[in-house]
């Protein structure tokens, strides 16, 4: 799909990148995703890209969205994609309950 400024969207195996019309740059989309409690461990969330994944313990005083946003950040952290260089978080979900964070904004 092609957008103004040279912009292209791109699906590839259910995860959305974008290309710039000059030097490809490809982000990397985090998916979160709620894990219940096991009779050893309590609620947690799964934050995971291509490039890395983390566990996260579900803080019950934040909400639903608070715990996935948290989760993101703490693998962003980890991975070193800091606003300055990589932007802001945006946060949609998808049909099966999970979360899925993009970088972008100006930098």
């Amino acid at each position: 799909m092609e957008l103004p400024g040279g912009f292209a969207i791109v699906c590839l195996s259910g995860r959305v990148v974008r290309l710039l019309s000059e030097g490809a740059q490809i982000m990397q989309a985090i998916r979160t995703k709620y894990m219940g409690p096991t009779n050893h461990r309590g609620s947690r969330i799964v934050a995971e890209c291509s490039a890395g994944r983390v566990i996260v313990s579900w803080l019950y005083d934040l909400g639903d969205l608070e715990n996935h946003v948290k989760a993101a950040e703490a693998l962003r952290s980890k991975l070193g994609w800091e606003v300055a260089t990589h932007g802001r978080l945006f946060t949609g979900t998808l049909k099966d309950g999970s979360f899925v964070h993009v970088m972008g904004g100006r930098v």
